[in-house]
């Protein structure tokens, strides 16, 4: 039976080896010399490794190239839960390993993958050249050749993310948007916040500005067409303690004056796209940059 087993071994982990799928996974300067390493001067396709594919359900290897901050760890977690087992993992940069340059004094990034998933190989250096990448994928073959279905269920067990729900850093919020919107009154516009508040029904007055508390596409909508704000400046998002605050700027040409809305939302916020064309470039950047999910 050993002979038989040593033999299965040797064919599954020869070919397994020699056809690693890279995930494509990039989030800063390691990427660059990541593709690089696939360019035809370096050819990673000698290692079998050129199919970088695009879904983690179609890949058995995460390169981590690049600094992971805290919002970006769910993402990452997410991405290695969904790749298939057997799955490997090559920490690809000095930021990936332990922080990198950001260790001592940012307070954002992560200090080392290895704290959201396991690694196989660490991969330091700031940034790793192409031929470092290739050795640390030389080095993940020898490992898998050593592989044996024997110890298989250990192996997996040893491919969990040991990540405990009580870190704090990657509990993923649940879905919510306080309900105080901010109408900020900025100078000599003419509009009656008492007038407003009444208008606008379950809302304060506070400190000169009327603390909305229903929908912001029905309060902005309300503002739009009572208050002659047809004009969408811009939405701009900052990150703040409590979540992504976002201000929309609305602008009255008659009156030349302007208004900013405030909301705090967690993972996603209501899109008032209908109520302005603009927005959609506006919102489509803030999720890039930020991950809010308008809706």
């Amino acid at each position: 039976m050993n002979v038989i087993i040593s033999s299965i071994d040797f064919i599954l982990n020869w070919s397994r080896a020699n056809s690693l799928w890279p995930l494509t996974f990039a989030t800063s300067c390691c990427g660059i010399e990541m593709m690089q390493t696939v360019a035809s001067n370096n050819d990673i396709a000698r290692f079998g490794s050129e199919v970088f594919r695009g879904s983690p359900r179609q890949a058995d290897l995460l390169i981590c190239a690049g600094t992971i901050t805290h919002k970006m760890a769910p993402a990452l977690l997410r991405l290695y839960e969904q790749m298939p087992e057997p799955k490997y993992v090559i920490a690809m940069g000095a930021c990936t390993c332990g922080g990198g340059m950001f260790a001592e004094n940012s307070y954002s990034v992560i200090r080392g993958i290895d704290k959201i998933i396991p690694v196989d190989v660490y991969l330091p250096m700031c940034p790793p050249k192409p031929e470092a990448l290739l050795d640390a994928i030389k080095e993940l073959q020898d490992k898998i050749k050593q592989e044996t279905l024997l110890e298989r269920k250990v192996f997996t067990d040893n491919h969990i993310s040991g990540l405990k729900e009580d870190c704090g850093m990657l509990i993923e919020n649940d879905f919510s948007i306080t309900n105080r919107s901010i109408l900020n009154n900025k100078g000599g516009i003419n509009m009656d916040l008492e007038e407003l508040k009444r208008l606008l029904g379950n809302s304060e007055l506070i400190d000169g500005k009327v603390v909305i508390k229903s929908d912001l596409a029905k309060t902005i909508d309300f503002i739009k067409n009572n208050y002659g704000f047809n004009i969408l400046k811009e939405i701009t998002a900052v990150d703040t303690t409590n979540g992504i605050e976002l201000s929309y700027r609305l602008y009255s040409v008659e009156d030349e004056e302007e208004v900013i809305i405030s909301i705090v939302a967690q993972n996603e916020a209501e899109s008032i796209s209908k109520i302005f064309d603009s927005a959609v470039a506006d919102e489509k950047e803030i999720f890039d940059m930020f991950g809010i999910n308008f809706i």
